[in-house]
């Protein structure tokens, strides 16, 4: 997504113009947003408000000063994620990861290679309770099936070397 300007005027749906009526009480009226999403599907913003009365001169150091913004804020982003991603501090644990501690652990022992019936010795559950966990983890992970989904979470970095 480019960088893009935006006032009070924006017209983006109800939901939209109370976040504008709110910015109004604090003086912020106009600015513009820089927009990153990276692969691991976090996203990062940076938004700068414009204060001045000269909306002209804004909008040129802005357009002047754009691509060094945006590496600041890939910069910047890339940096969080590395220091927090890494710990799984990044995002609350059900937005970062939707799976359940056992949901976890069957797609665990899934991913290094055992089969269901292996997990549900391993697990002390049955083999139907491993189908069941691993149909969540399909369908919440918005996967096509158990090997398609191992590899999401791994893209994800939702896989761990020992279950909790």
């Amino acid at each position: 997504m480019t960088p893009f300007a935006w006032d009070t005027a924006v017209t983006m749906g109800e939901e939209c113009s109370n976040i504008f009526d709110i910015a109004k009480h604090y003086r912020i009226t106009a600015g513009y947003t820089f927009v990153v999403h990276d692969h691991y599907g976090n996203m990062g913003t940076l938004h700068i408000c414009n204060h001045s009365h000269d909306a002209e001169m804004f909008n040129h150091l802005i357009v002047k000063n754009r691509a060094n913004l945006q590496m600041q804020l890939l910069d910047t982003h890339e940096r969080y994620v590395a220091h927090f991603g890494a710990a799984g501090f990044l995002f609350a644990r059900d937005l970062r990861n939707p799976l359940s501690e056992r949901e976890n652990e069957v797609l665990h022992w899934a991913s290094i290679g055992k089969t269901y019936e292996e997990i549900a010795v391993i697990l002390n559950i049955s083999e139907r309770t491993v189908k069941f966990h691993m149909r969540n983890v399909v369908s919440k992970l918005k996967a096509v099936n158990a090997k398609h989904a191992i590899k999401k979470a791994s893209d994800m970095h939702l896989l761990v070397e020992t279950p909790a």
